[in-house]
């Protein structure tokens, strides 16, 4: 599967002195640009997730995207690729010891 977003499109706003993070466009799904069957995924899941609500790290994607067989969830690339994405943003507002104090763990 070929990303077609560009991740420079990763916006961050502070709110209560903390930077959140979300893609400027989420009338579509953030891959594949589709508008039908939209669902949120939030870019560090599992253990992790609590913290990726807490900055609103996630992205809109479709189902087929998400959930489908090359979607996010089954497609290690892509997700390594949102992962190292919203990491970098996140190291340019706050820091790399920053990151990996919060997420323990280094994708770049």
């Amino acid at each position: 599967m070929r990303i077609k977003h560009h991740f420079r499109d990763i916006a961050g706003q502070v709110e209560n002195g903390e930077v959140h993070y979300k893609f400027r466009r989420q009338a579509c799904c953030s891959i594949c640009h589709s508008k039908n069957q939209l669902e949120r995924h939030h870019v560090f899941y599992g253990d992790k997730r609590s913290i990726a609500e807490k900055y609103n790290m996630t992205v809109w994607v479709c189902h087929d995207c998400h959930r489908g067989p090359n979607g996010i969830h089954f497609n290690e690339p892509l997700d390594l690729s949102l992962k190292q994405a919203f990491q970098r943003k996140f190291e340019k507002d706050y820091s790399h010891d920053e990151f990996i104090k919060e997420f323990e763990v280094n994708y770049l």
